[in-house]
């Protein structure tokens, strides 16, 4: 398997909202604007409280102001306290300052019809790049990704059924990767296709990949973004819920000592809370729905075993980290992929309850460097 090492470069901390760093860029601190009617006074404060920051003004750009996804989850999930109104997370990526926001909160969210697919960058000449979630289930993480990769790069990224809290999460890869599909077909019907998987979501785009290859369509490109371990098996009986009562119970034992009661009871106390709340008529808070989106993506993951060969080309992009750990951890990856199988080293850090440091500054730039440069190598060949 050719392993290619790359330097780390230094990347410096870009103040734009979905543009290419070569673009010129907004100054967010050259004109305050205050507040100029209640709403916006609201949505201010709200700011302050999350971001930790007294100064705020109405063009500030969420993003510029140190937020990442996981503040933003505690953003709507205020948002929705006070307003009682339920924002998808996505629509950060569009209006990331409170006067887009409020002007978001302003409209009828419940006249936009919910799609996966969420075009992130939707100009651009070359073909388009769709990328799959991660076990998060949104995409905010993937937005310096996408304006590093530049602006002639469409980007699209595919977020998880159930962050708008009205329809129930999908529990399986192949049904994600079925669902998908279809949103994908709708911005490019025909191939060849250049997709992309973060975590969790590799496996997503893999079986999507398998999907379009089945129906005779060409995968120009299958990039996984430190994927999570996979379980290949061609035997029908290799399924992680087919194992033996013993084993369950052996495995339950585990996870209690590894993970705690609490953690491991969290998806059977989601059940109980969801239908307390659907008893009542009403719909479950935004932050919770969150938490029960990420379990059903833990559960798909789990539950997920790999039972076709991928004869086509495919590249890993890995953190020095996680190469220079167990090889288990890419074992099912390699048996799997039996055409060229490209390992190619980028810097940062995976953490397992946040998105990576690897896609962040400084290191997504390197990132957005090599993903560009497998694209451009598959254009030109």
């Amino acid at each position: 398997i050719p392993r290619h090492k790359g330097q780390e470069d230094d990347a410096q901390k870009d103040n734009s909202t979905l543009l290419a760093p070569d673009q010129p860029q907004p100054e967010s601190s050259k004109t305050f604007v205050a507040p100029r009617d209640d709403l916006e006074r609201q949505l201010t404060k709200i700011w302050q409280n999350v971001l930790g920051i007294k100064s705020i003004s109405v063009t500030d750009n969420f993003y510029d102001l140190g937020g990442d996804s996981l503040l933003a989850v505690r953003l709507f999930a205020e948002i929705e306290k006070v307003f009682h109104k339920k924002l998808p997370l996505a629509s950060l990526l569009m209006a990331p300052t409170v006067a887009q926001l409020v002007n978001q909160l302003r409209q009828d969210q419940g006249a936009a019809p919910w799609s996966s697919v969420v075009p992130i960058q939707s100009n651009g000449s070359k073909p388009p790049l769709f990328c799959i979630h991660g076990a998060g289930g949104n995409v905010l993480s993937f937005r310096d990704l996408a304006r590093y990769l530049g602006s002639e790069q469409p980007f699209y990224g595919l977020q998880s059924l159930g962050l708008d809290g009205k329809q129930t999460p999908l529990t399986t890869v192949e049904d994600m990767a079925r669902c998908y599909l279809k949103e994908i077909r709708t911005i490019q019907p025909k191939g060849p296709y250049f997709l992309s998987g973060y975590c969790f979501g590799s496996k997503i785009a893999l079986e999507i990949a398998q999907l379009l290859r089945l129906d005779g369509e060409t995968v120009a490109l299958l990039a996984l973004l430190e994927p999570s371990p996979l379980e290949f098996s061609t035997s029908e009986n290799q399924r992680p819920y087919q194992r033996s009562y013993s084993d369950r119970l052996k495995g339950l034992f585990q996870r209690l000592i590894h993970r705690g009661f609490q953690d491991v009871l969290k998806q059977q106390f989601l059940k109980v809370v969801s239908k307390l709340y659907q008893s009542f008529g009403i719909s479950l808070p935004q932050s919770l729905q969150i938490i029960k989106v990420q379990e059903a993506n833990t559960f798909a993951s789990k539950n997920y075993v790999a039972k076709r060969y991928y004869p086509n080309p495919v590249t890993m992009f890995l953190t020095s980290e996680r190469i220079s750990q167990s090889p288990e951890l890419q074992k099912g990856w390699i048996e799997l992929v039996t055409g060229n199988l490209e390992i190619l080293e980028i810097s940062g850090k995976h953490l397992d309850d946040q998105p990576g440091s690897f896609l962040k500054d400084p290191h997504v730039e390197l990132l957005a460097q090599k993903i560009r440069a497998s694209i451009d190598q598959v254009i030109v060949s």
